[in-house]
Protein backbone atom coordinates (compact mmCIF):
# COMPACT_ATOMS: atom_id res chain seq x y z
CA UNK A 1 0.00 0.00 0.00
CA UNK A 2 1.45 3.56 -0.99
CA UNK A 3 2.24 5.50 2.18
CA UNK A 4 0.70 8.66 0.18
CA UNK A 5 -2.65 9.77 -0.08
CA UNK A 6 -3.57 11.08 -3.92
CA UNK A 7 -6.19 13.30 -4.39
CA UNK A 8 -5.61 14.19 -7.72
CA UNK A 9 -8.29 16.35 -9.64
CA UNK A 10 -10.04 16.81 -6.31
CA UNK A 11 -11.27 19.67 -4.56
CA UNK A 12 -11.90 19.61 -0.88
CA UNK A 13 -13.97 22.46 0.24
CA UNK A 14 -14.13 22.57 4.13
CA UNK A 15 -16.06 25.24 5.17
CA UNK A 16 -18.67 25.71 8.02
CA UNK A 17 -21.77 24.51 5.71
CA UNK A 18 -19.77 21.29 4.35
CA UNK A 19 -17.37 20.11 6.92
CA UNK A 20 -18.68 17.27 8.63
CA UNK A 21 -15.55 14.69 8.87
CA UNK A 22 -11.76 14.38 9.51
CA UNK A 23 -10.33 14.29 6.26
CA UNK A 24 -6.73 13.11 5.66
CA UNK A 25 -5.11 14.33 2.57
CA UNK A 26 -1.62 13.94 2.68
CA UNK A 27 0.38 11.61 4.65
CA UNK A 28 3.80 10.79 3.41
CA UNK A 29 6.53 8.37 5.00
CA UNK A 30 7.81 8.87 1.25
CA UNK A 31 9.22 5.16 1.84
CA UNK A 32 7.01 3.90 -1.18
CA UNK A 33 8.81 6.10 -4.21
CA UNK A 34 11.20 4.00 -5.84
CA UNK A 35 13.04 6.84 -7.23
CA UNK A 36 13.35 10.99 -7.15
CA UNK A 37 11.44 11.08 -10.45
CA UNK A 38 9.12 8.84 -8.34
CA UNK A 39 8.87 11.38 -5.75
CA UNK A 40 8.50 14.12 -8.28
CA UNK A 41 5.35 12.94 -9.70
CA UNK A 42 3.52 13.78 -6.28
CA UNK A 43 6.11 16.26 -4.88
CA UNK A 44 6.48 18.50 -7.94
CA UNK A 45 9.43 20.39 -8.16
CA UNK A 46 8.93 24.22 -8.83
CA UNK A 47 10.97 26.06 -11.37
CA UNK A 48 12.14 29.71 -12.35
CA UNK A 49 9.05 31.03 -13.22
CA UNK A 50 9.04 33.24 -10.11
CA UNK A 51 5.77 30.98 -8.42
CA UNK A 52 7.67 30.90 -5.52
CA UNK A 53 9.42 33.61 -5.40
CA UNK A 54 12.52 31.99 -6.42
CA UNK A 55 13.52 33.48 -10.01
CA UNK A 56 16.19 31.54 -11.46
CA UNK A 57 16.27 28.38 -8.73
CA UNK A 58 15.28 24.79 -9.66
CA UNK A 59 14.13 22.45 -6.72
CA UNK A 60 16.32 19.74 -6.64
CA UNK A 61 14.42 17.59 -3.99
CA UNK A 62 15.51 13.78 -3.90
CA UNK A 63 15.23 10.65 -2.32
CA UNK A 64 17.07 9.41 -0.02
CA UNK A 65 17.76 6.52 2.64
CA UNK A 66 18.08 7.63 5.94
CA UNK A 67 20.93 5.27 6.33
CA UNK A 68 22.19 7.03 3.15
CA UNK A 69 22.55 10.62 5.62
CA UNK A 70 24.35 8.87 8.50
CA UNK A 71 21.79 8.05 11.07
CA UNK A 72 21.89 5.49 13.43
CA UNK A 73 19.33 4.56 16.28
CA UNK A 74 17.47 6.30 17.76
CA UNK A 75 17.54 9.07 15.18
CA UNK A 76 16.50 6.19 12.33
CA UNK A 77 12.91 6.61 11.29
CA UNK A 78 11.42 6.41 13.32
CA UNK A 79 13.38 3.99 15.99
CA UNK A 80 13.78 0.52 14.61
CA UNK A 81 12.45 1.24 11.42
CA UNK A 82 14.35 2.56 8.50
CA UNK A 83 12.85 4.48 5.84
CA UNK A 84 13.33 7.30 3.18
CA UNK A 85 13.15 10.98 3.83
CA UNK A 86 13.07 13.40 1.36
CA UNK A 87 16.56 16.35 1.30
CA UNK A 88 15.32 19.39 -0.66
CA UNK A 89 18.24 21.99 -1.46
CA UNK A 90 17.99 24.97 -3.49
CA UNK A 91 14.27 24.89 -4.14
CA UNK A 92 10.63 23.58 -3.31
CA UNK A 93 8.79 20.34 -4.24
CA UNK A 94 5.10 21.02 -3.93
CA UNK A 95 2.32 18.51 -3.29
CA UNK A 96 1.08 17.14 -6.32
CA UNK A 97 1.17 21.25 -6.83
CA UNK A 98 1.21 24.03 -9.70
CA UNK A 99 1.01 26.82 -7.76
CA UNK A 100 -0.94 29.58 -8.32
CA UNK A 101 -1.42 28.55 -11.96
CA UNK A 102 -3.04 25.09 -10.78
CA UNK A 103 -6.96 25.05 -11.17
CA UNK A 104 -8.79 23.61 -9.22
CA UNK A 105 -5.94 23.34 -6.39
CA UNK A 106 -5.26 20.20 -5.03
CA UNK A 107 -7.50 20.62 -2.13
CA UNK A 108 -8.83 24.05 -0.24
CA UNK A 109 -8.80 23.51 3.45
CA UNK A 110 -10.88 26.22 6.15
CA UNK A 111 -10.55 25.77 9.59
CA UNK A 112 -14.40 25.71 11.43
CA UNK A 113 -15.55 25.53 15.01
CA UNK A 114 -15.96 21.70 14.82
CA UNK A 115 -12.84 21.10 12.42
CA UNK A 116 -9.22 22.12 12.66
CA UNK A 117 -6.66 21.95 10.24
CA UNK A 118 -3.49 20.19 11.29
CA UNK A 119 -0.12 20.34 9.20
CA UNK A 120 3.52 18.83 10.31
CA UNK A 121 6.63 17.02 9.55
CA UNK A 122 9.80 15.56 10.95
CA UNK A 123 13.32 17.26 10.30
CA UNK A 124 16.45 15.80 10.46
CA UNK A 125 19.41 18.47 12.33
CA UNK A 126 22.64 17.55 11.99
CA UNK A 127 23.31 21.08 13.98
CA UNK A 128 24.35 22.93 10.64
CA UNK A 129 23.78 26.79 12.20
CA UNK A 130 23.01 27.76 9.07
CA UNK A 131 20.35 25.77 8.03
CA UNK A 132 17.09 27.17 6.56
CA UNK A 133 14.65 24.81 5.66
CA UNK A 134 10.70 24.53 6.15
CA UNK A 135 7.62 22.21 5.52
CA UNK A 136 4.79 25.38 4.46
CA UNK A 137 1.13 25.73 4.05
CA UNK A 138 -0.76 28.62 2.61
CA UNK A 139 -3.27 30.10 0.20
CA UNK A 140 -2.25 30.11 -3.04
CA UNK A 141 -5.19 31.15 -5.06
CA UNK A 142 -6.50 34.63 -4.18
CA UNK A 143 -4.49 37.70 -5.28
CA UNK A 144 -1.70 35.79 -6.15
CA UNK A 145 1.43 36.91 -8.87
CA UNK A 146 5.08 36.01 -9.21
CA UNK A 147 7.20 37.35 -7.02
CA UNK A 148 3.63 37.74 -4.12
CA UNK A 149 3.50 35.41 -0.68
CA UNK A 150 0.13 33.97 -0.82
CA UNK A 151 -2.15 34.35 2.42
CA UNK A 152 -2.49 32.87 5.30
CA UNK A 153 0.86 31.79 5.54
CA UNK A 154 2.61 29.35 8.05
CA UNK A 155 5.70 27.88 7.83
CA UNK A 156 8.34 24.88 10.04
CA UNK A 157 11.35 24.56 10.20
CA UNK A 158 14.83 25.93 10.36
CA UNK A 159 16.02 29.57 10.34
CA UNK A 160 19.45 31.19 10.92
CA UNK A 161 18.65 35.14 11.27
CA UNK A 162 17.89 37.24 14.76
CA UNK A 163 13.99 37.80 14.92
CA UNK A 164 12.03 40.82 16.31
CA UNK A 165 9.59 40.40 19.28
CA UNK A 166 5.76 40.61 17.44
CA UNK A 167 4.28 41.67 20.43
CA UNK A 168 6.73 45.17 19.97
CA UNK A 169 8.20 45.00 16.97
CA UNK A 170 11.64 45.90 18.19
CA UNK A 171 12.92 43.37 20.70
CA UNK A 172 15.19 41.16 19.21
CA UNK A 173 15.35 37.76 19.63
CA UNK A 174 18.67 35.93 19.02
CA UNK A 175 18.18 32.60 16.77
CA UNK A 176 18.01 29.25 17.55
CA UNK A 177 17.71 27.07 14.63
CA UNK A 178 14.24 25.69 15.64
CA UNK A 179 11.78 28.39 13.63
CA UNK A 180 8.34 29.10 13.42
CA UNK A 181 6.20 31.89 10.66
CA UNK A 182 2.86 32.63 11.08
CA UNK A 183 2.07 35.60 8.06
CA UNK A 184 -0.16 37.63 6.42
CA UNK A 185 -3.53 36.68 8.73
CA UNK A 186 -5.86 38.86 9.50
CA UNK A 187 -8.41 40.57 7.59
CA UNK A 188 -9.51 43.38 10.15
CA UNK A 189 -6.03 44.14 11.26
CA UNK A 190 -7.93 43.52 15.17
CA UNK A 191 -5.69 44.22 17.97
CA UNK A 192 -5.22 41.00 18.91
CA UNK A 193 -3.75 39.97 15.81
CA UNK A 194 -0.28 38.86 15.80
CA UNK A 195 1.56 38.13 11.99
CA UNK A 196 5.24 37.07 13.93
CA UNK A 197 7.39 36.83 10.67
CA UNK A 198 10.39 34.76 11.73
CA UNK A 199 10.14 33.58 15.63
CA UNK A 200 11.69 30.91 17.57
CA UNK A 201 10.73 27.88 20.25
CA UNK A 202 11.71 28.92 23.35
CA UNK A 203 13.56 25.50 25.04
CA UNK A 204 13.75 25.26 29.10
CA UNK A 205 16.01 27.05 29.96
CA UNK A 206 17.59 24.05 32.04
CA UNK A 207 18.72 22.44 28.67
CA UNK A 208 21.63 25.29 27.85
CA UNK A 209 24.93 23.61 28.23
CA UNK A 210 27.23 26.00 26.98
CA UNK A 211 25.80 28.79 29.66
CA UNK A 212 25.17 31.26 27.09
CA UNK A 213 21.55 31.98 27.93
CA UNK A 214 20.21 30.73 24.83
CA UNK A 215 18.83 26.83 23.92
CA UNK A 216 19.76 26.48 20.37
CA UNK A 217 20.69 23.33 18.16
CA UNK A 218 24.46 23.18 19.52
CA UNK A 219 22.68 22.41 23.11
CA UNK A 220 19.84 19.92 21.92
CA UNK A 221 22.45 18.09 19.55
CA UNK A 222 21.66 16.17 15.98
CA UNK A 223 17.80 14.04 15.85
CA UNK A 224 14.98 14.00 14.17
CA UNK A 225 12.51 16.88 15.70
CA UNK A 226 8.92 16.87 14.91
CA UNK A 227 7.11 20.45 14.09
CA UNK A 228 3.31 20.47 13.68
CA UNK A 229 0.68 23.27 13.80
CA UNK A 230 -3.03 23.46 14.23
CA UNK A 231 -4.95 26.02 12.89
CA UNK A 232 -8.50 26.71 14.40
CA UNK A 233 -10.54 30.15 13.26
CA UNK A 234 -8.62 32.31 15.66
CA UNK A 235 -5.63 30.58 16.58
CA UNK A 236 -2.21 28.74 15.08
CA UNK A 237 -0.78 26.77 17.47
CA UNK A 238 2.87 25.48 17.01
CA UNK A 239 4.88 22.65 18.55
CA UNK A 240 8.03 21.31 18.74
CA UNK A 241 8.84 17.64 20.02
CA UNK A 242 12.31 17.41 20.14
CA UNK A 243 13.92 13.84 19.26
CA UNK A 244 9.72 13.25 18.37
CA UNK A 245 9.45 11.07 21.41
CA UNK A 246 6.18 12.18 23.15
CA UNK A 247 7.76 13.60 25.78
CA UNK A 248 9.77 16.57 27.37
CA UNK A 249 13.34 15.86 27.28
CA UNK A 250 15.42 17.78 30.28
CA UNK A 251 17.48 14.91 31.63
CA UNK A 252 21.31 14.01 30.25
CA UNK A 253 23.28 10.93 30.17
CA UNK A 254 27.02 10.84 32.00
CA UNK A 255 28.34 12.01 27.98
CA UNK A 256 25.85 14.89 28.38
CA UNK A 257 23.59 13.68 25.49
CA UNK A 258 19.87 14.39 26.19
CA UNK A 259 18.05 11.03 27.08
CA UNK A 260 15.67 9.94 24.87
CA UNK A 261 12.18 9.34 25.60
CA UNK A 262 12.63 10.00 29.01
CA UNK A 263 10.62 12.96 30.62
CA UNK A 264 7.03 14.05 31.09
CA UNK A 265 4.63 12.91 28.54
CA UNK A 266 4.19 16.04 25.99
CA UNK A 267 5.80 18.44 23.76
CA UNK A 268 9.24 20.30 24.16
CA UNK A 269 7.79 23.43 23.29
CA UNK A 270 4.22 25.11 22.30
CA UNK A 271 3.09 28.69 21.17
CA UNK A 272 -0.52 29.74 20.72
CA UNK A 273 -0.57 32.79 18.53
CA UNK A 274 -3.91 34.66 17.89
CA UNK A 275 -4.81 35.15 14.59
CA UNK A 276 -8.21 35.68 11.79
CA UNK A 277 -7.96 33.65 8.53
CA UNK A 278 -7.74 36.80 5.85
CA UNK A 279 -10.35 37.21 3.21
CA UNK A 280 -8.94 38.68 -0.02
CA UNK A 281 -10.70 40.90 -2.35
CA UNK A 282 -11.18 38.92 -4.87
CA UNK A 283 -12.48 35.87 -2.83
CA UNK A 284 -16.43 35.99 -3.39
CA UNK A 285 -16.49 32.46 -1.73
CA UNK A 286 -18.49 33.85 0.84
CA UNK A 287 -15.05 32.56 3.43
CA UNK A 288 -11.56 32.84 4.17
CA UNK A 289 -9.00 32.18 2.15
CA UNK A 290 -8.67 28.51 2.25
CA UNK A 291 -5.16 26.20 2.07
CA UNK A 292 -4.04 25.34 -0.79
CA UNK A 293 -0.50 24.99 -0.72
CA UNK A 294 1.64 22.52 0.59
CA UNK A 295 5.70 22.45 0.23
CA UNK A 296 9.06 21.71 1.79
CA UNK A 297 12.25 22.88 0.86
CA UNK A 298 13.23 26.58 0.82
CA UNK A 299 11.64 29.36 3.00
CA UNK A 300 9.54 31.94 0.77
CA UNK A 301 11.50 34.89 0.02
CA UNK A 302 14.97 33.15 0.12
CA UNK A 303 16.79 31.94 -3.10
CA UNK A 304 18.73 28.86 -1.93
CA UNK A 305 18.11 26.61 1.76
CA UNK A 306 20.88 24.40 2.81
CA UNK A 307 19.92 21.18 2.42
CA UNK A 308 17.57 19.25 5.23
CA UNK A 309 16.01 16.33 5.24
CA UNK A 310 12.29 15.93 5.71
CA UNK A 311 10.01 13.02 6.46
CA UNK A 312 6.65 12.33 7.41
CA UNK A 313 4.53 14.64 6.34
CA UNK A 314 0.81 15.57 7.46
CA UNK A 315 -2.06 17.45 6.57
CA UNK A 316 -5.46 16.62 7.73
CA UNK A 317 -8.38 18.15 9.09
CA UNK A 318 -9.20 16.96 13.10
CA UNK A 319 -12.05 17.38 15.67
CA UNK A 320 -10.68 19.47 18.54
CA UNK A 321 -9.94 16.44 21.08
CA UNK A 322 -10.03 15.99 24.66
CA UNK A 323 -6.72 15.31 24.82
CA UNK A 324 -7.04 11.65 26.03
CA UNK A 325 -4.08 9.75 26.51
CA UNK A 326 -3.01 7.52 23.01
CA UNK A 327 -4.96 9.74 20.98
CA UNK A 328 -1.96 9.98 18.71
CA UNK A 329 -4.07 11.27 15.71
CA UNK A 330 -6.10 13.68 17.23
CA UNK A 331 -9.55 12.24 15.86
CA UNK A 332 -11.33 12.06 19.95
CA UNK A 333 -10.61 8.35 19.49
CA UNK A 334 -8.05 5.81 20.85
CA UNK A 335 -8.22 2.98 18.05
CA UNK A 336 -6.16 1.27 16.04
CA UNK A 337 -5.37 3.71 13.99
CA UNK A 338 -3.72 5.34 16.73
CA UNK A 339 -1.76 2.40 17.65
CA UNK A 340 -0.68 2.57 14.02
CA UNK A 341 0.39 6.18 13.94
CA UNK A 342 2.07 6.38 17.75
CA UNK A 343 4.20 3.15 16.35
CA UNK A 344 4.89 5.17 12.95
CA UNK A 345 6.13 8.35 14.35
CA UNK A 346 7.76 6.58 17.37
CA UNK A 347 5.40 7.76 20.18
CA UNK A 348 5.73 5.45 23.40
CA UNK A 349 2.75 3.56 24.57
CA UNK A 350 2.52 5.99 27.86
CA UNK A 351 2.43 9.29 26.20
CA UNK A 352 -0.11 11.41 28.09
CA UNK A 353 -0.73 8.24 30.22
CA UNK A 354 -1.77 4.64 30.55
CA UNK A 355 -2.54 4.76 26.91
CA UNK A 356 -4.11 1.24 27.18
CA UNK A 357 -6.66 2.12 29.69
CA UNK A 358 -8.18 4.05 27.11
CA UNK A 359 -8.29 2.19 24.04
CA UNK A 360 -11.57 1.84 22.15
CA UNK A 361 -12.46 4.62 23.99
CA UNK A 362 -14.81 7.26 21.53
CA UNK A 363 -14.56 4.86 18.54
CA UNK A 364 -16.19 1.90 16.61
CA UNK A 365 -14.88 -0.59 18.72
CA UNK A 366 -16.12 0.50 21.71
CA UNK A 367 -19.23 0.94 20.41
CA UNK A 368 -19.35 -3.14 19.97
CA UNK A 369 -17.21 -4.37 22.49
CA UNK A 370 -16.48 -3.15 26.25
CA UNK A 371 -12.94 -1.63 26.58
CA UNK A 372 -10.32 -4.30 26.57
CA UNK A 373 -8.48 -4.59 30.03
CA UNK A 374 -5.28 -3.23 29.98
CA UNK A 375 -3.14 -6.62 29.22
CA UNK A 376 -5.74 -7.30 26.53
CA UNK A 377 -5.48 -4.05 25.31
CA UNK A 378 -1.64 -4.32 24.94
CA UNK A 379 -1.59 -7.65 23.70
CA UNK A 380 -3.84 -5.73 20.65
CA UNK A 381 -1.63 -3.26 20.10
CA UNK A 382 1.32 -5.72 20.07
CA UNK A 383 -0.29 -7.43 17.35
CA UNK A 384 -1.16 -4.20 15.11
CA UNK A 385 3.00 -3.06 15.62
CA UNK A 386 3.41 -6.43 14.30
CA UNK A 387 1.45 -5.88 11.44
CA UNK A 388 2.91 -2.80 10.76
CA UNK A 389 6.53 -3.67 10.69
CA UNK A 390 5.70 -6.84 8.53
CA UNK A 391 3.88 -4.17 6.47
CA UNK A 392 6.83 -1.81 6.11
CA UNK A 393 9.52 -5.17 5.46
Amino acid sequence: MPARILLLGLTLALTAATAHAQVVIVDDDFDSYTSTTDLETVWKATTSDGTFDLTGIVSTGQLVPNTGIGLTPPYDDPPGIQGNGVNVFDGINEWNGGGFTQSPPPFELVPTESLSVRYGGDFYDNIDANRRSTIGLRNDTFERDPGVFGTNFLELGFWNADAVDPTDGVTPIPTTGYAYRIALFGANGGANIQNPNWQYFQLDPSLDTDEDELVDQGDIGAGWHRYEAVVTPTTVTVTLDLFRDGVKNLTRDLDGDIEVGVGAPGVDAEVVIPVEMFTSATNTSGGPDPFTSLRIGAPSGVSANLEGVVDNVILETITPSAGQPGDFDGDGDVDVADALRGQRDGETLTVGGDWSTNFGTGSAISAVVAVPEPTSALLLVSAVVGLAACRRR
